[in-house]
């Protein structure tokens, strides 16, 4: 095999596995649940947030310069801390962490006993995120290595079992909007957030690997980003369509956990689930150790050393310990606003990046991301009406509605394809890039 086409592999596999997290299966079998016969109009949605814009952001960064200070900050320096830290603290204690072990405790633990409360699950899980961690060990490796090929295995499994049989007819849907459906749900993914720090070490990878050169370099990291968004589409298209086929099996208000271990149950039985429950929560382990040890290294840079790596990540595990007992379904509803502020953003950074060639200034991206975060910050808003309304019921507080803003939010131009901030980051861009820069 020729070094070049060895060496595409070796990375699309890497940038696979690191997108590839075990906490991302529970999306696409409910997303396909909830959608039926409608399953590939939201499968095409979906796979423009959840890979497209994954794989892209990677390229754009590695365009840029390699680094999220050098791809945010044609904004300003400042506004990239800010940005890189938001999206550090997203995919970190905040949201992915805890996700990963809620994960690992409704499919690898409730289904066998559930007389173990998550407090117990989340202790012990994170005690194992510390050892590990602080010390990093080659064993997280071993077991990574060989722990993605046997959940690829298995998914593999599921996917043909439901396409050769599938569990029932694709239930009939009303007329509803599927693709805003599922162009919003692949913003679950964090996947777009991630790869503004994913790309760090892959382009750091691929230097080490002898392509110095620029033009090189790009052409190895947009081939590897195929290869990896190649993967991702079997792997979410089959997860998908798997979910659609048991639309008509289970009852409607099953949770995302429950449905992924119920399909695998009905194809594979008892032996199946067993495979499934394991591989996954220890994939999530995995993923919880380098997304910690990630946490670590960030903001000890941040804090330029006066906090050290350890101090932080006791910190990230305590806290990601206590927000992974809300439960996977409520850490994905109190994710919705910041996903909705955040990922608008990336995605215009991601394209003005790969067309930075063509555009004169800055200031154009600066006026861009003005107007893309005055929409998706109201939107963001908006999305925290049920969030608010639990917390002031607990003091028995009047509740508010923000219907009002939703539904002028709803009126602006694309915004039933999910981009309501299009018109306004182009706007921005050019009222800035235009006028701005001569004040």
């Amino acid at each position: 095999m020729k070094k070049g086409l060895r060496d595409c592999i070796i990375v699309g596999f890497a940038l696979f596995a690191m997108f590839f997290g075990a906490g991302n299966l529970i999306f696409p079998p409910l997303l396909g649940f909830m959608t039926g016969d409608k399953w590939f109009i939201t499968f095409i949605a979906f796979s423009i947030t959840g890979i497209c814009m994954p794989i892209l952001g990677i390229f754009a960064v590695g365009k840029a310069g390699g680094d999220v200070q050098q791809f945010a900050g044609k904004v300003h320096p400042i506004f990239a801390n800010i940005f890189g830290t938001v999206i550090m603290l997203g995919i970190g204690p905040l949201l992915a962490i805890p996700r990963t072990a809620a994960t690992t405790y409704e499919i690898g633990i409730l289904p066998f006993n559930a007389s173990i409360s998550p407090m117990v699950s989340s202790i012990v899980f994170f005690v194992i995120v510390l050892i590990f961690s602080i010390k990093p060990s080659k064993v997280i490796g071993l077991i990574g290595k060989y722990l993605t090929p046997i959940l690829i295995i298995v998914l593999a499994a599921i996917v043909i079992r439901a396409f050769i049989a599938p569990l029932g007819p694709l239930a009939p849907q009303a007329p509803k909007n599927f693709f805003l459906t599922g162009f919003l749900e692949g913003y679950q993914t964090m996947d777009a957030l991630a790869a503004m720090l994913f790309a760090t070490i892959i382009v750091k990878s691929i230097k080490e690997l002898g392509y110095s050169e620029r033009k090189s370099l790009l052409k190895l990291n947009l081939s590897a980003g195929i290869i990896a968004g190649v993967g991702l589409l079997l792997v979410y298209g089959g997860l998908l369509h798997a979910g659609a086929s048991a639309s008509t099996v289970f009852p409607k208000d099953i949770s995302r956990t429950e449905l992924l271990i119920n399909i695998c149950s009905q194809l594979w039985g008892q032996t199946g689930k067993i495979i499934l429950s394991l591989s996954i929560a220890f994939a999530c382990l995995t993923t919880a150790i380098g997304l910690t040890a990630t946490a670590g290294e960030f903001f000890k840079k941040l804090f330029h050393n006066k906090v050290s790596y350890e101090i932080i990540v006791i910190i990230v595990s305590v806290f990601s310990c206590w927000l992974a007992n809300y439960g996977v379904e409520n850490i994905i509803r109190y994710s919705v606003p910041l996903l909705e502020a955040l990922y608008p953003v990336c995605i215009l950074l991601t394209v003005m990046n790969l067309l930075d060639d063509y555009i004169p200034n800055r200031y154009y991206y600066v006026g861009g991301t003005v107007g893309t975060l005055i929409v998706s910050c109201l939107q963001a808003f908006a999305s925290t009406e049920g969030i608010i309304n639990d917390f002031l019921g607990l003091f028995g507080a009047q509740t508010v509605s923000f219907a009002g803003l939703a539904a002028s939010l709803q009126k602006l131009p694309l915004s039933s394809i999910g981009v309501a901030w299009l018109i306004p980051a182009i706007i921005g861009a050019f009222l800035f890039g235009l006028f701005v820069r001569r004040v």
